[in-house]
């Protein structure tokens, strides 16, 4: 299958700030959520093939978006009896720190995989990291849902009492949706590396790697 050529459109009429940020909220943001879940092969592909100058400021919205509510998220699903002990300061500023960095270090892997084909622009591959910020925030909403609707307040005797199997037995159908969401991730930076011309097959096998790779060194930075 023949590779679609990367394709920049005219830059649109600059607003102020605040009319962009208005503009990604009420009107990019839901066709870009469209895209990627309601037409994960053409239209995923789309949003790489078809970007505009205003997709750099797209990407800074996006990622500053993910960020805080992946904060959110996560000071909800901290016990209480964590909170007692950790300030949600240090709580939500962990939080902000993983996500903005493992969105980094994805557009990082796929700038570098894209200059060994002389195609890469970091300010471009920024909305690479971005997008992936959004099955990122699919993954921490359904981590939340499923602490408040499987987990109870015996959890940790339980794990104490029968170890994680219990905890893996309760969370097997959360275990399956997190893969369709990383799926997701997957699939995006796959598409990115498509639209730039990377043969299939690397892109295939690459962006697997990207996704796991900047988890794990966000993880070993962070914590």
């Amino acid at each position: 299958m023949e590779n679609e050529e990367k394709i920049t459109l005219p830059a649109p009429k600059t607003l102020p700030l605040g009319d962009e940020v208005k503009t990604f909220y009420s009107k990019d943001l839901v066709a870009i959520i469209v895209k990627v879940f309601g037409s994960p092969i053409r239209g995923t592909r789309s949003l790489f093939t078809e970007q505009s100058e205003k997709s750099f400021i797209q990407s800074l919205i996006l990622v500053a978006s993910v960020a805080v509510v992946s904060a959110v998220f996560v000071l909800l699903i901290i016990p209480s009896e964590i909170r007692e002990y950790v300030s949600w300061i240090t709580i939500a500023g962990k939080a902000v720190s993983f996500a903005v960095l493992y969105l980094l270090l994805v557009s990082g892997f796929s700038f570098g995989v894209k200059m060994l084909s002389g195609k890469a622009e970091f300010r471009s591959e920024l909305f690479t990291g971005a997008v992936c910020g959004i099955p990122f925030v699919a993954s921490v909403a359904l981590i939340f849902l499923f602490s408040k609707i499987r987990m109870n307040d015996q959890i940790l005797s339980d794990i104490m009492m029968r170890g994680y199997g219990s905890l893996i037995s309760r969370g097997g159908i959360l275990l399956l949706f997190l893969l369709y969401t990383h799926l997701l991730s997957f699939n995006i930076l796959f598409q990115s590396q498509r639209a730039s011309g990377t043969k299939d097959v690397a892109a295939w096998y690459l962006s697997p790697l990207g996704i796991l790779l900047a988890y794990y060194i966000t993880f070993k930075i962070i914590f």
